[in-house]
């Protein structure tokens, strides 16, 4: 364990003597004693003590309040007042520096011993503490997204690189202005301008509010398109502390939404100009359904790989810093329960929200990738559907699978995830269904998805239904190749059908597969 050197800064010899006396008896190394602040400040610049004992009374041009002022803030170490002097005038001046400890002459070693080890401790807290709020502010500076907080007046306290960029403001000029001020945005629609007051105005409001379709009009009169979301923090006993607004630019994403719009429209042009000649055109028509058909299935799966990409980046990147960072809460907080200190409790309350964050976190990635990449991950997806479905929804959902079906292709195995999500969030929506039954079976040359619950049915042909849901569930069975089969009826509820054959020739990811049973 290293030891502790202590500087004492005594102008009187006989105490700075037999203080530097106790010191060693207390088994502390003593690294100088010095008389006057001048020479403190030299040597701490030169030895880096663990901590200073510092008389407040020292002859020369620089008192013990000011070289420990100028200690702390410029060197990070620990000072501790030792003087004779406790009237009023002498303490508000201390104290104003933030020290350590405020010894009152004379004194016990007890109590010389306790004070430089609270101090120490202190100081050990308050380095990581420092640590971990640069660590913070350097995370906030790097992400892509504009990031302003305020405190609970609505003044700004923090602006990243980012927020800087899209609001025309420095950080440094933007502090303790007015929210109002920086961030100017109304509404792309009606121009009314948007106001984060109301946050400061509900008492209970905890919830963040996320707005789209937004104009942000910066310092020099930049317009840019944006979205945001605005959160209120709020300590463990509900106190409102400030705002979190965090906003980005979405003008890359409409002008790209606008081209593809564009394209979608001419092509359906070009499809209605040569319709008008279809006896003619007939085979060259065929030809470009077919390719579009093709680009449906590719963007299909193009689509689904890229949300397992980003659930797997949030479960395995933002999941696992959000661990750590929890563990080192968690760790903290033990520690100021420990030293019986009041910030225990935001330690806790602290802990409790990097633990919410981590279980949202975890949602929205299963949510993005739902099926894992095991040959069994269909079976497990189904299953843990059915039970999210009897948890949630107030009706019985099973999952039924005689034999281990086991699939190769991930992708393929999410479309029919994903058609099995789509038929029952019908039958819960909709059909007011009660009980619900998932099967997967193989019979034969065919692989067999069904979903039959007992709600209200449908009063028409099946075959005719023209709800999202079935739109959605036709066009995925359609992309892979699976035939899709639906009946439905007022007595008996409905039916939902998918089958694939179990070998194919033509895969859904451009690579042969097969299904095992």
């Amino acid at each position: 364990m290293k030891s502790v050197e202590v500087l004492v800064v005594e102008d009187q010899a006989i105490v700075a003597a037999d203080l530097a006396a106790q010191l060693r008896r207390l088994h502390y190394k003593v690294a100088a004693v010095v008389s006057t602040g001048e020479e403190a400040l030299e040597l701490v610049l030169r030895r880096k003590p663990s901590l200073v004992l510092m008389d407040i009374k020292l002859a020369g041009d620089v008192d013990g309040i000011e070289a420990a002022s100028r200690i702390q803030t410029e060197l990070a170490i620990p000072v501790i007042f030792v003087s004779a002097h406790s009237d009023e005038a002498t303490l508000t001046r201390a104290k104003a520096t933030g020290p350590y400890g405020y010894l009152i002459k004379p004194f016990e070693p007890t109590e010389l011993r306790t004070t430089i080890e609270v101090a120490l401790y202190k100081h050990q807290i308050d380095s990581k503490l420092k640590d971990s709020a640069q660590w913070f502010a350097t995370t906030l500076r790097a992400i892509g997204d504009g990031v302003i907080t305020t405190d609970s007046q609505g003044l700004v306290t923090f602006m990243n690189p980012v927020a800087e960029s899209l609001t025309g403001w420095t950080e440094v000029e933007a502090l303790g202005k007015r929210l109002v001020e920086v961030f100017c945005a109304s509404e792309e629609s009606t121009g009314q301008a948007i106001e984060h007051e109301q946050v400061y105005r509900l008492p209970n409001e905890s919830q963040p509010c996320r707005r789209v379709n937004l104009r942000l009009v910066g310092k020099g009169g930049v317009q840019t398109a944006i979205e945001e979301t605005a959160a209120p923090l709020r300590n463990s006993d509900g106190t409102l502390m400030g705002l979190v607004l965090v906003f980005r630019d979405t003008g890359e994403r409409k002008r790209a939404e606008a081209a593809l719009r564009k394209a979608f429209d001419e092509m359906e042009m070009r499809v209605q100009q040569r319709t008008e000649d279809l006896s003619q055109a007939n085979s060259s028509l065929r030809a470009e359904i077919r390719q579009r058909q093709l680009l449906e299935r590719c963007l299909l799966g193009i689509s689904e790989q890229e949300q397992i990409r980003i659930g797997q980046d949030l479960h395995d990147g933002l999941g696992q810093r959000l661990t750590g960072i929890a563990f080192l809460s968690k760790s903290l907080e033990q520690k100021l329960q420990e030293q019986e200190l009041p910030e225990a409790i935001d330690g806790a309350r602290l802990t409790d929200l990097i633990n919410e964050v981590i279980l949202q976190t975890k949602e929205l990635a299963r949510g993005l990738h739902p099926v894992d990449a095991e040959p069994t991950g269909l079976m497990t997806a189904l299953s843990r559907w059915a039970d999210h479905i009897t948890s949630v929804f107030d009706l019985s959902c099973r999952f039924e699978c005689l034999e281990p079906v086991r699939m190769t292709d991930n992708a393929l195995a999410t479309q029919l995830y994903r058609i099995a999500q789509e038929a029952a969030h019908n039958a819960v929506k909709h059909a007011c269904a009660t009980q619900m039954t998932i099967r997967l079976t193989a019979e034969g040359e065919l692989l067999i998805l069904s979903v039959h619950d007992n709600g209200t049915g449908l009063s028409g042909e099946p075959s005719a239904a023209g709800g999202m849901g079935f739109q959605i569930m036709r066009h995925r069975a359609e992309a892979i190749g699976a035939a899709l089969n639906i009946q439905s009826s007022p007595r008996e509820g409905t039916h939902v059908i998918c089958s694939i054959p179990t070998v194919r020739e033509t895969p859904f990811r451009g690579s042969q597969h097969k299904y095992e049973t």
